[in-house]
């Protein structure tokens, strides 16, 4: 997005399109980019989740994420962009493994829709001695 200010008061910006997300059955819920922003990610209301590559002008399509049972609401990647978490309206927050696209883990639980979900680095915890 190119800003500029004129007068102090009037901001005018131009958007530029680089990549569009095509191949979904129902509306896109989320996209997010890597730390590191080598990745990009998508939920969508299809119950799935998609991975791309992000290079120069290029999107390169990487996994596609099934198991949901309803629409996925949000994503997140871990800091090392090797694991993707996911919530969807079946009630569950998910643990996917990037590079494979498998399912690590399943948490079962909560009573209503999971509408967003974070990844975070925890503060190393030394062991008590």
């Amino acid at each position: 997005m190119n800003c500029v200010i004129e007068s102090n008061h009037l901001v005018l910006c131009s958007i530029f399109c680089y990549w569009t997300l095509t191949g979904y059955n129902r509306a896109i819920s989320s996209v997010k980019f890597s730390a590191d922003g080598r990745l990009l990610g998508s939920s969508s209301a299809d119950k799935t989740l998609r991975t791309y590559a992000c290079s120069n002008s290029i999107l390169t399509p990487l996994q596609e994420f099934r198991g949901h049972e309803q629409g996925v609401s949000d994503l997140a990647f871990s800091s090392d962009s090797r694991l993707l978490v996911s919530a969807s309206d079946d009630k569950t927050p998910r643990l996917w493994d990037v590079s494979s696209g498998s399912l690590i883990k399943t948490l079962n639980g909560h009573t209503n829709h999971v509408l967003c979900v974070v990844c975070c680095v925890l503060p190393s915890i030394p062991n008590p001695t």
